[in-house]
């Protein structure tokens, strides 16, 4: 009976702790990131595919004896006229050395309201770089943006770029910059790119030099002067 008792207590416990996790992890952020924009990852290098290595084989037949040989692409007598005569193609053959792999973030990009493309110049800022997140304008947590605010003038007072990267467009961006106050720049990018970046909405990331330093959701963004000390480094 009190070994029932306590699987009945242990059983409990892990469901309790389970739905606390849950719980925790939706109203802020998972535990362990298994997104590409996790810190630490190196942005730019995700952006672009892996490219196929290859050695390439062309292989001819002699047209008298019907002989075979196989030539390096890069290195056959193709401007030798006496052997073209006698020697004809017949097939290639490639030497994969690295296969190409798809980029792990796809079809990412930052532009601005006229259609500028601005993703090289933020994800790859050799210097301190915040990106706030918020994927839907329209959903976002707007009682946020006071503490945001304040947090971004102290930001660009001590000199580092601050913007926003949102879905929304134009119109609404124009509409929701009026009537929270939000006097810092506003890019478009796609929503499913924008929730891979970070679940909160808003969140805010810190990189430097495409390097994903710090992630945080909306409710636990701390001052700036903490984030100065901590990350900051001249």
């Amino acid at each position: 009976m009190l070994s029932i008792k306590k699987d009945w207590i242990l059983a409990a416990a892990l469901l309790a702790f389970s739905i606390l996790l849950s719980v925790y992890c939706l109203r802020y952020l998972p535990l362990i990131d298994f997104l590409p924009w996790k810190v630490g990852n190196k942005i730019s290098e995700l952006v672009t595919p892996t490219p196929e290595i290859a050695d390439i084989y062309l292989v001819y037949k002699n047209k008298e004896t019907g002989e075979t040989k196989e030539y390096p692409a890069e290195n056959y007598p193709w401007n030798d006229s006496i052997w073209v005569s006698k020697w004809e193609f017949v097939a290639q053959r490639k030497d994969v050395k690295q296969e190409y792999k798809d980029a792990p973030i796809k079809s990412f990009s930052i532009c601005d309201e006229y259609g500028d493309d601005y993703t090289e110049a933020i994800v790859n800022n050799p210097d301190y770089q915040f990106i706030l997140v918020a994927y839907d304008l329209n959903k976002t947590h707007t009682k946020a943006f006071v503490k945001i605010n304040e947090f971004v003038s102290e930001a660009e007072a001590a000199g580092y770029s601050f913007i926003v990267l949102t879905s929304a467009p134009s119109a609404t961006i124009d509409a929701f910059r009026h009537e929270h106050q939000t006097a810092y720049p506003f890019y478009q990018t796609d929503e499913i790119e924008l929730k891979s970046m970070i679940r909160s909405n808003p969140g805010l990331l810190l990189l430097k030099d495409g390097v994903v330093l710090a992630k945080w959701p909306h409710r636990s963004i701390p001052l700036f002067s903490k984030v100065k000390e901590k990350y900051l480094k001249k």
